[in-house]
């Protein structure tokens, strides 16, 4: 933990600013990819929010029965983090994004975001699709199988988790100053 208010006050400007850089970067290397996947931020948020359903319904479906107790605790964990956090970051997400003006949520800085957020949420519901697939098949008994199955869900939710983060982050810069939006 740091200690001096001075460094932390600087570690936390670091990491912000490369998290912005990261983001602007992102947007600058695919400025059409976001466009040609929507017209505005509230497409992608709902693009993710219905995969996030979509993926709840897969993780409701997973037999419970069939699994030994870590499959069941990392189901258990697996459905707190999507009906919960989850959710959560992308409903405020979207209450942010819709009271920025019309112009801003067709910045290429936040539909990189967005389309970051969307991209990884379609993997969580990948994801949970296989850990479903393999309980179904039986192969959560297995050692190989079941280690894929459970490390699929944390890269999945690792990315989720990130891109949350830097949509996050792109917000509430754009809630303090929208016209940072329009200098990328």
């Amino acid at each position: 933990m740091i200690k001096d208010c001075r460094t932390a006050y600087r570690v936390r400007r670091w990491v912000a600013g490369l998290s912005l850089a990261g983001a602007a970067l992102a947007a600058a290397a695919v400025p059409g990819l976001a466009a040609a996947h929507a017209d505005d931020a509230a497409e992608l948020l709902g693009q993710a929010g219905a995969d996030l359903i979509q993926a709840n319904q897969v993780v409701s479906q997973v037999p419970v029965a069939s699994l030994d107790f870590l499959q069941a605790d990392i189901l258990s964990r697996q459905e707190v983090i999507q009906a919960g956090p989850a959710a959560d970051l992308l409903n405020n997400a979207a209450t942010i994004q819709d009271a920025l003006p019309v112009a801003d949520q067709t910045s290429p800085l936040l539909l990189a975001v967005d389309n970051q957020v969307v991209q990884a949420y379609a993997g969580l519901l990948e994801a949970d699709q296989g850990f479903l697939a393999a309980a179904q098949a039986g192969d959560l008994a297995h050692g190989l199988t079941a280690s894929l199955a459970d490390l699929s869900l944390i890269d999945a939710n690792l990315a989720t988790l990130g891109a949350d983060f830097d949509v996050t982050l792109t917000d509430w810069v754009a809630m303090i100053d929208p016209g940072i939006l329009t200098l990328f």
